[in-house]
């Protein structure tokens, strides 16, 4: 599915798609967040998330806020 996905993106980001392991190596789950990632989404093909579902706890999903222009 990465590579499908890398092959259609419209973004130059070599990164921009990858695959999360449960090997955490150094980029972790890739959830960690740093200078230039702002957010990350996550696709569930097996909907395991289903497993952790806490609606009380979780809320609802937020929109990301729009990054502030430089300049």
């Amino acid at each position: 599915m990465r590579d499908v996905i890398n092959q259609m993106k419209a973004s130059a980001d070599p990164n921009y798609c990858q695959r999360v392991t449960a090997d955490d190596g150094e980029l972790g789950r890739g959830t960690r967040l740093y200078d230039g990632k702002d957010y990350f989404t996550i696709y569930d093909f097996v909907k395991a998330h289903h497993h952790f579902s806490d609606p009380e706890w979780d809320g609802e999903p937020l929109e990301p806020e729009p990054k502030a222009s430089k300049g």
